[in-house]
């Protein structure tokens, strides 16, 4: 056959193309989904911290609110207690270092001392007691004549005794058999404080018998200055 003559025919491939994705690309198709998915998770994690803790600040808040409120409250009422604890008045025995806390009754309390050898006596009543009637001035030592100017300004020099009883005032406590309210006894035991042992003797008749507005004045306030005594305190 003549070299010229022969004739070449092209190769026919009747393949299919191939159209499935290279490994390398499906694995990286893969991560990104798993990525993306992480992702999601991640910020809803986020986002469910940021609800949790916005609501526990929320509550914490509440609670320290309440907190200043109930300290504001009890301050506030310390303050009123102080304030009224501090308009409490009281008739000081600076001798004895001891301290009478005084009601409205008697505001007005006065005292005089008769000290003896071996003990001390101490006779009390109200101003307002003794403007109301004149015997009724406080004289620790019975006969004796104290001069005082009343509430109208004049000058009075009555016989006075004690009110309200005698307060006997010793710094060692008193045998029984002497303790007692016969007239012979140095009295009841009142009081105990500041290193003293306080005895009360009770009078033996109203001071202004004659004046029954007077009676009435001394035994309401006689009542409150007992009362006052017993709860008698150191002073500081």
């Amino acid at each position: 056959m003549n070299e010229e003559n022969q004739v070449y025919q092209p190769e026919i491939n009747n393949s299919q193309p191939d159209t499935t994705q290279p490994p390398v690309a499906v694995k990286h198709a893969h991560r990104f989904i798993f990525g993306y998915i992480s992702l999601i998770i991640l910020v809803a994690a986020v986002a469910g911290v940021y609800a949790w803790q916005h609501n526990k600040v929320k509550s914490l808040q509440s609670e320290v609110t309440a907190a200043n409120l109930k300290i504001a409250s009890t301050s506030a009422a310390s303050s009123t207690s102080s304030k009224q604890s501090s308009s409490q008045e009281y008739l000081y025995l600076y001798d004895y270092g001891v301290k009478i806390p005084l009601s409205s009754g008697i505001k007005d309390l006065y005292f005089v001392d008769y000290k003896a050898a071996s003990y001390d006596a101490l006779d009390f009543s109200t101003q307002s007691l003794t403007n109301s009637d004149q015997s009724c001035l406080a004289v620790p030592e019975a006969g004796k004549n104290y001069s005082f100017n009343d509430e109208l300004g004049n000058n009075q020099t009555p016989v006075g005794g004690s009110p309200f009883g005698s307060i006997i005032a010793q710094t060692k406590a008193a045998p029984a058999d002497q303790v007692g309210s016969l007239d012979q006894d140095i009295g009841t035991l009142i009081a105990n404080s500041n290193g003293y042992y306080f005895y009360y003797k009770s009078p033996q008749a109203p001071c202004g018998a004659s004046n029954s507005a007077a009676v009435t004045l001394e035994s309401t306030q006689k009542d409150l200055f007992t009362t006052a005594f017993k709860n008698i305190q150191p002073i500081n």
